[in-house]
């Protein structure tokens, strides 16, 4: 049976993706940028809060797709193949995140839901995907393209 490339790229970039997430230590704190941590100050209702993480994990959003075009620049990848990757950790990212919450909502003594969820929720966004821009930029860092 033949695997193709394409596959095998895909996985290894999931399998190592998974292995720089189990790798950071819980204590780890998300570092907002300064316009996220000035809207939060600002904030006067969990709404409000849920505003400051939903344009925070769009602003995340916008650097990892920079820093996906330079990956692929430097190193010569074929964009889509980077794509399928990124597609892949993406659906991995939010499942983790929604899982999370449910294991919350499961609790017998939680009233978990509404805005505070979505908190939770956008939260883990940001933190996920700050983890995978840290380890795609030691990636690009490390990348060697005359090998």
């Amino acid at each position: 049976m033949k695997i193709s490339t394409k596959i095998i790229a895909m996985s290894l970039l999931l399998v190592t993706s998974l292995m720089a997430n189990e790798a950071v230590s819980e204590d780890t704190k998300t570092v907002y940028s300064d316009t996220c941590n000035k809207c939060l100050d600002k904030a006067q209702t969990d709404r409000d809060m849920v505003g400051c993480l939903s344009a925070e994990a769009s602003d995340t959003e916008k650097e990892m797709r920079y820093v996906e075009k330079s990956i692929v620049k430097l190193l010569g990848m074929d964009a889509d193949e980077m794509k399928d990757a990124q597609k892949i950790w993406r659906e991995y990212r939010d499942s983790e995140c929604a899982f999370g919450l449910s294991l919350a909502r499961n609790d017998e003594d939680s009233n978990y839901g509404g805005t505070a969820a979505e908190m939770e929720y956008m939260t883990c966004v940001v933190e996920q995907t700050q983890k995978r821009l840290e380890m795609l930029g030691d990636s690009e860092e490390n990348a060697d393209p005359d090998e």
